[in-house]
């Protein structure tokens, strides 16, 4: 059974939810898991000790992007199909609901 969770893990805090999510997308990561985790950790702890500046400065070009990507795409995909807009409008009133 596939398991459906959010980023952060089972204990409230992100762990490693990112890096079980190789595992599937595919079994082949199933060896790497502790050694990205632990590559993963080390990193966090190595940009840390820098300060939040320097994270701040590594990261925000970084989302800048990201979130550049997400528009362009988000856009592009409403100018190929326009109808998702309506679709949505009509389902707000119910969204939420069980």
């Amino acid at each position: 059974m596939r398991r459906c969770s959010s980023a952060y893990g089972d204990t409230g805090d992100f762990g490693d939810a990112a890096v079980e999510r190789l595992e599937v997308a595919t079994p082949l990561f199933k060896p790497f898991m502790i050694p990205i985790t632990l590559i993963v950790l080390f990193g966090l702890f190595y940009v840390q000790k820098r300060g939040t500046a320097a994270i701040g400065a590594l990261f925000g070009p970084v989302m800048l992007v990201w979130f550049a990507t997400l528009a362009i795409l988000g856009v592009a995909n409403i100018i190929q199909a326009p109808g998702v807009l309506v679709e949505s409008m009509l389902l707000m009133p119910f969204a939420g609901r069980s």
